[in-house]
């Protein structure tokens, strides 16, 4: 199904996006049976034969199913405010199967790779996809493909080259083109608009962005050596999955940097990252002069929460307080967890009575917001402390920065708590 910079407002993260399970929504079963409907029929319907017909094709059913199978359990997702862009080593590996097998037992080997992975997720108690979810994902495959066969018999006439003609040799790679072009629009309508109707969307809400299709169809167009390899030799085209493997690794390459900068918990800018984002956002400022802003904040008697509720419910209000700064902040400010229950926010471009206006709405709003936690019958309630410190004024080096937006921090909480202190000449290095 479906398709951050860290630490700003627009969220990114790498894990995928869950429909409502059981799926509530009318128009979404509608959709859903809708689609089934349409596969259905063309599952019956269709006739074509292979591209290029597999040998042994019974035993390429069960095979292409296997390696199916396998491919889906490497995909990599990115989300971008809700937006699911998910990549998989299954997906050119399905275009592959339709153009080695008829359409018959194109449908077959799909339904049999799908119910192999029901299969082995319950073998290994992983929680199982609902099984009217794993019908959709055979139906809308078979919607795709039934669209891309269509293309190919349309532009069959162009798969013959005419000797003596060099440009007519390009007959068989345009209706390929073709072919995949149909088969990825019709596949990401499809879920796109799946997607929409089972989260109660508006409809036409979520529009696939260009360079996300565009990736996926680079990906999704390997299926096409890897199928004209397998018809002329099976164990060759097993190294054609070699780039396969390689678009796998390069695929988990922003996944990889993602977590080595992300706080795990929360979503955030992780702590030696941060670091590194102030000292950089100071050179930039120092080059440039203009003024920046840090903010240390601390959730007040935190150590409470955990003691009274247990850690699982401490973790649950640390990631709800992390929504709620990245609700708050600007879109380009960088927000990172840096302790415990310690926060920091860096603010470019800002001055100190802006940056002051910020942490005062940023205070009030923890101070009005209840915590609705699963299993606690009562909202949880918390509070919270911020120091500000501003460059140049207060500090003109990261590390003096962070000194100077702390130690206004401590002189909130020592003060009384719920409250934001500015560095002052006392406490601030220059």
């Amino acid at each position: 199904m479906g398709s951050s910079t860290s630490a700003r407002k627009l969220r990114v993260n790498f894990e995928p996006v869950i429909l409502p399970t059981p799926l509530r929504t009318r128009r979404g079963w509608i959709f859903l049976v809708g689609v089934i409907g349409i596969a259905f029929a063309c599952a019956l319907g269709l006739q074509d034969r292979a591209f290029w017909p597999s040998p042994q094709p019974t035993v390429a059913i069960f095979a292409l199913a296997i390696v199916l199978a396998v491919a889906d359990n490497f995909g990599t997702h990115r989300t971008v405010d809700g937006f699911s862009e998910y990549a998989s080593l299954a997906m050119p590996i399905g275009f592959a199967m339709l153009l080695l097998l008829d359409w018959r037992a194109f449908t077959i080997a799909l339904a049999l790779a799908e119910s192999i992975t029901f299969v082995s997720e319950s073998l290994r108690h992983i929680n199982p996809t609902f099984w009217y979810i794993r019908i959709f994902n055979v139906s809308s495959q078979v919607v795709a493909g039934a669209a891309a066969s269509t293309v190919l018999h349309v532009l069959r006439p162009l798969q013959v080259a005419s000797a003596g003609i060099d440009v007519l040799s390009m007959g068989p790679a345009i209706a390929l083109l073709l072919a995949a072009v149909v088969w990825k629009v019709f596949d990401n309508v499809i879920d796109s608009t799946f997607m929409t109707l089972a989260l109660d969307r508006p409809l036409f809400s979520t529009r696939v962005p260009a360079r996300v299709f565009l990736s996926q169809f680079a990906l999704f167009l390997i299926g096409i050596p890897f199928a004209y390899v397998w018809a002329h030799s099976v164990w060759i085209s097993l190294f054609a999955l070699a780039p396969l493997g390689v678009a796998y690794r390069l695929l988990g390459l922003p996944e990889l940097e993602y977590r080595v900068r992300t706080d795990e918990r929360t979503g955030l800018t992780n702590a030696g990252s941060f670091e590194r984002a102030v000292k950089s956002a100071i050179d930039v400022a120092a080059e440039r002069r203009e003024g920046l802003v840090l903010l240390a904040i601390d959730l007040d008697h935190f150590k409470a929460v955990n003691d009274s509720f247990g850690h699982l419910v401490g973790d649950a209000v640390l990631v709800r307080f992390a929504t709620l700064v990245l609700e708050v902040a600007r879109h380009d400010d960088i927000a990172a967890r840096t302790g415990g229950e310690e926060f920091g926010l860096l603010m470019r471009e800002a001055d100190r009575d802006s940056a002051i206006a910020f942490a005062e709405r940023l205070r009030a709003r923890v101070e009005e917001e209840r915590f609705d936690i699963d299993g606690l019958e009562t909202p949880i309630a918390v509070t919270a402390s911020i120091g500000v410190a501003v460059y140049p004024e207060d500090a003109r080096v990261a590390r003096d920065l962070f000194a100077a937006a702390d130690a206004a921090l401590y002189r909130a909480k020592r003060e009384g708590r719920n409250a934001v202190r500015v560095a002052t000449s006392e406490t601030a290095s220059r």
